[in-house]
């Protein structure tokens, strides 16, 4: 987290999720899958400095209700040992009838 951005003992708001959604779009390897919900929790301030940010696949695969194909993951930012912001988000491609 740069310095400058916190509002108090760190940064809050949209700025952790947003941080944490763009590692997620980077680590989607089919760029036409877009994003179609997202759960964000803060789960303390996060402080400015280094930080460490994981992202796990869940699962990948197809939509049973469209011919579509769906990603799920998560991602957990952690700094000094700690966990400070946790998502989960699809991103779905829906393949169109031609």
């Amino acid at each position: 987290m740069p310095e400058g951005w916190q509002q108090g003992r760190g940064a809050f708001g949209g700025l952790v999720p947003g941080a944490l959604t763009r590692a997620m779009a980077a680590s989607e390897p089919e760029p036409a899958r877009a994003l179609r919900s997202l759960s964000a929790e803060l789960l303390g301030p996060v402080p400015p400095g280094p930080a460490d940010v994981g992202v796990e696949v869940l699962r990948r695969g197809s939509v049973a209700v469209a011919d579509g194909f769906v990603t799920e993951m998560r991602e957990l930012w952690t700094a000094e040992g700690r966990a400070l912001a946790f998502n989960q988000q699809t991103f779905v491609m829906i393949e169109r009838a031609r």
